[in-house]
């Protein structure tokens, strides 16, 4: 069972900058950093397709999260903002390579994106 089997709409995945807000950051800072990430990641993911999904949920997480995370983990222990495989690294891209299309932004899709960003921000 996987994701397409669920028959979503829409599949939204959000991920923030890598290295531009503080280009000095030692392991510590960086570290920090890609966990808040990966947190966010995985906080949509709860909201998109809770535990009771159960295999459809553990194969997301462990095939196309897990290494996702373990390579930026990777980066940020190097010192270095790049993925540590360029190619497979880009959790954006999942859906394309999955079989999903593109579709434009609403604006309630940009009110509920607001939104959310300011929920988990604590504003």
């Amino acid at each position: 069972v996987g994701s397409r089997h669920l028959n979503p709409a829409v599949v939204s995945i959000a991920t923030g900058p890598h290295g531009t807000e503080n280009e000095s950051a030692n392991f510590v800072e960086s570290f920090a950093r890609r966990l808040e990430e990966l947190c966010a990641i995985f906080d949509s993911l709860e909201a998109g397709l809770p535990p009771e999904h159960g295999l459809a949920r553990a194969m997301v997480e462990r095939i196309f999260f897990g290494p996702a995370m373990s390579k930026r983990v990777i980066s940020s222990a190097r010192g270095d903002d790049r993925p540590a495989d360029a190619t497979n690294s880009n959790v954006v891209d999942l859906p394309l390579k999955c079989g999903y299309e593109e579709c434009s932004v609403s604006n309630d899709n940009m009110i509920y994106a607001k939104s959310s960003v300011l929920m988990c921000s604590g504003s």
